[in-house]
């Protein structure tokens, strides 16, 4: 690598291998060499994920360099000033954990290419893809190469701090098929062991644990599962899952994440926050001597015990696992429950990340929460004093599937068509939740040309008691396909006007629930053509439900009073024998026709 860095002839290089093989710490190695020679004018590296586009590869670029850059510009604008600022410098820039796909990728991101360039810059790729390899178009391939037998032996020994010579060690060492990562963890679980007693039964049992030797993925799997139950105890085992809620390319400032720690309860405090904050320190150094870190999930990077700048990394190293993702039983409270590693048979589909962010009793969306807020994906702001619907910092939340906004009494209006177009770009939120907003006058404010909130599925809203309509008229919802509207005191119509027809603006609506709306008298024009379940409540005035008939048309199954039922104005008769009707109360639903 260092020779590499110090041939003209060579411009791109790629270190491409399986996870835990030490791409990363080959570029480590060659990255901090060349600083401390001075070999280039500006060094920039970027760590990034398999979900890392594009964009955020070249912000995270731009972040690292001195030219001036704003959040609001293109992407081509940006790339020209990275161009722009590079093309005249020598560079090393390292992509560290790539999985680009796109053709002439350095071109895409701005980069100068080296050997056009001519001057000396050195741009280094590590991936586990070949694709990525190919895309960047390398004049360099390293594939690191598996440790010898005595390579392996001696990190093993170097790690532990001395000879660790059993009945058993040197079947471990065979058995990690000379992949650093996994020596490192081995040595993570048999370090600072008490006795040459306790060793040798520590080391039989990780022999007899980690059965059969089938696979280099196999041997990674298993080594991580047991080095997971070799930690202490319980709280070092939660705190050591909370780093995974982390994006893995993310720093995290270290002080700030031993404050999670508490504020989540993973660390018992018994007294006063300082004596919780030297606990959280204490698990923090258990993880990083036995290793933790190397998994590349709780990758502590310049910390304290490691160098300068007090800063955590979560990267994804052994993404290939199925197990490492976090589970889904956390709690509001955030405590982590029913972890059972590597038990469970379906654990794939029983874990997923969920983050759950609970905001209450501040005057808006504290900005200091960013960092938070854009990777939480159910967000919940409760009893916010603002009355500044930006406040709410709603494009702020990039990952949220879920968002409760509740009980905010201020508050006019919830978004504008900018947060309803970066809302819809990103295509993650799903499920809305509007609860008790006192002064709530409409959902949107500012709509004057058509607006499609695309990514909304599920919409309910509950006990807004000023609101009398719920969208403007140029609002399309083309994937809803639940709306429950319920104790809304003033409500005449759910879109402002009786001309947005149904078939236009919700077309695939299929449950609607509207109950205790005394007022309200419309729905929408046309027809809702995928409705299948219609529950009203308490709407005297609604006289028309927009349902129709085609060949194509759902039976409607229909909940409501009889007296409501009755009073029904329809434009075709017909239309009744396509719906099904029941009485609120355990009946079973009968064509409308009959009786």
């Amino acid at each position: 690598m260092l020779r590499l860095l110090v041939r003209p002839e060579v411009g791109s290089i790629v270190i491409e291998g399986i996870g835990g093989s030490g791409k990363t710490w080959a570029a480590k190695a060659a990255y901090k060499a060349a600083k401390t020679s001075s070999l280039f004018d500006d060094y920039i590296w970027v760590s990034l994920s398999e979900n890392c586009s594009l964009r955020q590869c070249i912000d995270k670029i731009t972040a690292c360099l001195s030219c001036e850059n704003r959040e609001d510009l293109p992407v081509q604008r940006t790339t020209t000033l990275i161009k722009e600022y590079l093309t005249k410098r020598k560079f090393l820039l390292v992509l560290d954990n790539a999985y680009f796909t796109e053709e002439n990728v350095l071109e895409r991101l701005g980069i100068p290419h080296p050997g056009r360039q001519n001057i000396g810059s050195k741009v280094i790729v590590t991936t586990r893809t070949r694709r990525t390899g190919s895309a960047v178009a390398p004049d360099s391939v390293i594939m690191p190469q598996p440790l010898i037998y005595e390579e392996a032996y001696g990190l093993l020994r170097l790690k532990i701090g001395k000879d660790v010579r059993s009945s058993h060690t040197s079947d471990l060492i065979n058995y990690c098929y000379g992949i650093p990562l996994s020596v490192i963890l081995l040595a993570g679980v048999l370090c600072d062991v008490a006795s040459q007693d306790i060793f040798n039964e520590l080391v039989n049992n990780a022999w007899v644990t980690l059965g059969t030797k089938v696979s280099v993925f196999h041997t990674l799997q298993s080594i991580v599962k047991f080095a997971y139950h070799q930690l202490p105890n319980g709280n070092t085992r939660q705190c050591f899952l909370y780093c995974l809620l982390f994006p893995e390319d993310q720093g995290i400032p270290v002080d700030d994440l031993i404050r999670f720690w508490i504020m989540e309860g993973l660390v018992i405090q018994s007294g006063e926050f300082h004596e919780a904050r030297l606990a959280g320190k204490e698990i923090l150094d258990v993880l990083l001597k036995r290793a933790s870190r190397e998994l590349r999930h709780l990758l502590l990077q310049n910390c304290p015990c490691l160098g300068s700048e007090n800063t955590i990394k979560s990267n994804d190293i052994l993404s290939d696992t199925k197990f490492i993702r976090f589970p889904y039983g956390v709690s509001k409270t955030g405590v982590v429950q029913n972890m059972q590693l590597g038990i469970i048979g379906d654990i794939e589909d029983w874990m997923g990340m969920l983050w759950f962010l609970e905001i209450s009793g501040t005057i808006g969306v504290p900005s200091d929460t960013e960092g938070i807020l854009c990777n939480a994906e159910l967000v919940s702001l409760n009893r916010l004093a603002t009355a500044q619907f930006s406040d709410l910092n709603i494009t702020s939340m990039r990952s949220v599937r879920e968002l409760w906004i509740e009980n905010c009494h201020k508050l006019e209006y919830l978004l504008s068509v900018h947060e309803i177009q970066v809302l819809s770009a990103l295509g993650n939120l799903q499920n809305l939740r509007i609860s008790n907003i006192e002064k709530l006058s409409s959902l949107l404010k500012g709509a004057k040309d058509a607006i499609s909130f695309s990514c909304l599925k599920h919409l309910m809203v509950d006990c807004c008691p000023n609101l009398k309509w719920l969208f403007p008229s140029m609002i399309s919802l083309p994937n809803l396909e639940k709306l429950h509207i319920r104790f809304c005191d003033i409500m005449e119509g759910v879109f402002e006007g009786d001309r947005v027809l149904g078939d236009d603006a919700l077309p695939r609506l299929q449950s609607l629930e509207l109950w205790e709306l005394p007022e309200l008298s419309c729905i929408c024009g046309g027809t809702l053509p995928s409705l299948k379940n219609l529950k009203v409540r308490c709407c005297a005035k609604l006289r028309k439900i927009p349902v129709g008939v085609n060949e194509n048309s759902p039976f409607v199954t229909t909940i409501g009073e009889t007296l409501w039922w009755d009073s029904l104005i329809w434009d075709d008769e017909s239309i009744k024998r396509w719906v099904l009707f029941r009485k609120w109360g355990p009946m079973l639903p009968h064509l409308a026709t009959e009786g």
